[in-house]
């Protein structure tokens, strides 16, 4: 029976091999990778760490101790939950702006009403690979003396206006997490700008990790992402996938030498990934054309997606159609928006949010795959199921 994952991106088995140099010479694959990511983003300083969450705390912890007296940071109210956890984990307070329905940018009219005087950061966020407009956010931070933290753990590939996301701000997040753009099944990076006043104090040590278990992982990847044999552990609840969960207490370690090189070689062939993904999008566009309860999240104008996953909003019972279409690598993004988090004190979140986009998107948004195992013929299938349920 075929089930399609919602999301991620197969593995060659000569690359799970050959980066197995990266934990013989951990230090090794870490320089590589760290060479490799400047070129992709020239001018940036490269720090690797654990995971994006790790490199966004990081982040957080330097803005604080180069601007004292601020200690609140601007999110999306729709956004990844390790956000509001990093945020957190850097003993600073969420402040939450509204997100629109039709793009998943920030409410630029939200933006608006909002008293910056405390603000240390603003941090965007490229769900699914839909770019943020950045102009507005960089003009918004500017107004208020905050730094602008360009997160792109999910919007790596994507560009907005010719720029490459994660090349804006005083600091950007790259995030190589199952189901990212480079899914390395671990680790992540920061990129300080040489000129930010974040730079010299964002720097991580530590000494390099080997990564056996990534390695392992990367074997069941192997094996279990394949269109008939991932039930299998889509059925496990203990794996975790498919789940969002809240945690402040992540690990802040170096960045294991096996996702490093996995990473690393990764990176090298990204382009004719990225180029089936729109591919792909661009063929939901065709399918839900004109369609009137199944509505495609809308591309910024000047921006081109990374399209981690295709989102489309529905008109009503989302999570039935989730439910009822998981085979066909139907999903969902988060349960609901930030303000939701089951264990986040209300006291953690600063001022009155009036998240009315933020709530639609919780409640309306489905995904559909896009990754390399969705045929055309997958891709119609899910793009009528969704129709016709909507």
């Amino acid at each position: 029976m075929t089930y399609l994952p919602p999301a991620g991106t197969p593995l060659h088995g000569t690359d799970i091999r050959r980066a197995l140099s990266g934990v013989i010479r951990p230090a090794t694959a870490e320089r590589l990778l760290v060479e490799r990511l400047e070129r992709l983003f020239p001018g940036s300083s490269v720090t690797l760490s654990s995971s994006g969450r790790a490199a966004l705390t990081r982040a957080l912890s330097a803005c604080r101790r180069a601007k004292e007296g601020r200690d609140e940071v601007l999110i999306g109210g729709f956004t990844c939950w390790s956000v509001a956890a990093s945020v957190r984990r850097a003993g600073l307070t969420i402040r939450l702006a509204d997100i629109d329905p039709v793009t998943l940018d920030f409410d630029e009219t939200y933006l608006g009403r909002i008293d910056g005087s405390r603000l240390l950061a603003v941090v965007t966020h490229h769900l699914l690979g839909y770019p943020n407009r950045i102009a507005p956010l960089e003009e918004f931070a500017r107004r208020w003396g905050a730094f602008l933290i360009d997160d792109a753990a999910q919007g790596f590939g994507a560009r907005i206006d010719g720029r490459r996301v994660g090349s804006a701000g005083e600091a950007a997040i790259l995030s190589f997490g199952r189901g990212k753009g480079l899914a390395a099944l671990g680790g992540g990076a920061l990129l300080a700008r040489p000129d930010s006043p974040i730079a010299p104090i964002a720097r991580e040590e530590g000494r390099p990790l080997r990564g056996w278990s990534i390695f392992a992982g990367a074997l069941g990847h192997r094996v279990f992402f394949h269109r008939t044999r991932y039930s299998l552990p889509a059925r496990l609840g203990a794996l975790g996938i498919g789940m969002t969960l809240y945690d402040e207490s992540f690990g802040r370690r170096p960045i294991a030498g096996y996702a490093a090189a996995l990473a690393e070689r990764l990176a090298a062939s990204l382009d004719p990934l990225f180029a089936h993904r729109c591919a792909a999008a661009r063929h939901y566009d065709s399918l839900l054309d004109g369609a009137r309860n199944a509505v495609p999240i809308a591309i910024v104008p000047g921006g081109e997606g990374a399209y981690l996953r295709y989102g489309v909003r529905v008109g009503a019972g989302a999570a039935e159609i989730v439910r009822r279409g998981r085979p066909l690598g139907i999903g969902r993004l988060y349960p609901g928006p930030v303000t939701a988090i089951p264990g986040l004190p209300r006291r953690a979140i600063a001022g009155e949010a009036s998240l009315t986009g933020s709530e639609e998107v919780a409640r309306t948004l489905v995904t559909l795959p896009t990754h390399p195992l969705v045929s055309a013929d997958d891709r119609t299938a899910a793009a009528r199921f969704v129709e016709e349920e909507s």
